[in-house]
């Protein structure tokens, strides 16, 4: 999942829906996303989250809205917690997947340089999505890398890809 705005995927009928999804994510993720001023302060932020469902060998993409919170406990280590919701990916072979929700709590490792940080996470993640009346869930260990630059003392911008669950029959990233 990147964190960064891609318009090149829109088209259809709903496409002023989805302007509005990207043009709203973009702002919020410019606005929202809080950059740590310290260590023990809380941080938080919303961006546009682009996810992959793959039950192999098809796969389906669509654009969501991600939450985060986390706190730096020292400049190399802390904890994020994510929240994504939203978005209808279709997946040849099995038709319209909904998300109705991802999630997952990590342990942040962090390289600080300049401003900002490079950081990897790992933690565990859980991710239910559904078909029609079908419905699937999973849970297990999930991990990311990205980099974040702060544009001030209270706003930044983060790029990330994180692999949120891994499991027997799907992919969720």
């Amino acid at each position: 999942m990147v964190s960064v705005v891609n318009i090149s995927w829109i088209r259809g009928k709903d496409m002023y829906k989805k302007y509005l999804l990207v043009i709203t994510g973009a702002v919020l993720m410019l606005v929202a996303q809080t950059a740590s001023a310290g260590r023990g302060d809380l941080y938080y932020g919303v961006d546009v989250a682009n996810w992959t469902y793959t039950e192999a060998p098809d796969t389906g993409s669509a654009t969501g809205i991600r939450g985060i919170v986390g706190q730096q406990m020292s400049d190399t280590l802390g904890w994020e917690a994510h929240l994504v919701a939203g978005g209808d990916a279709w997946v040849p072979g099995i038709g319209v997947v909904q998300m109705n929700a991802l999630a997952g709590a990590y342990l942040r490792l962090n390289v600080p340089f300049g401003t900002g940080d490079v950081h990897a996470l790992v933690g565990v993640g859980s991710a239910s999505f559904s078909s029609g009346p079908y419905w699937t869930y999973d849970a297990g260990v999930s991990y990311g890398f990205g980099v974040i630059g702060n544009l001030s003392e209270r706003v930044a911008l983060r790029a990330d890809y994180m692999q949120y669950v891994v499991s027997t029959f799907w992919d969720a990233k």
